[in-house]
């Protein structure tokens, strides 16, 4: 079982750095609602698993609508 220490991240900088994006797109996508996120006060926060989860999400989304259109 993991650990909520080991999942959680708390600053923008530590999900910028997971996703590998500037720090600044980070903030971005949380304010946007394109992650997901969540405040801890006035810090953004989201967890490894949840992340790892969307963005797994979007790549079977992306190879459905690949599969899909016309050779």
């Amino acid at each position: 079982m993991t650990k909520l220490a080991d999942d959680l991240m708390i600053g923008a900088k530590p999900i910028a750095t997971e996703l590998g994006v500037p720090l600044r797109q980070a903030f971005y996508l949380l304010e946007t609602g394109k992650i997901p996120g969540f405040k801890i006060g006035a810090k953004w926060a989201a967890r490894k698993s949840t992340l790892k989860a969307f963005v797994d999400n979007l790549e079977r989304a992306a190879k459905r609508v690949s599969d899909s259109a016309p050779p």
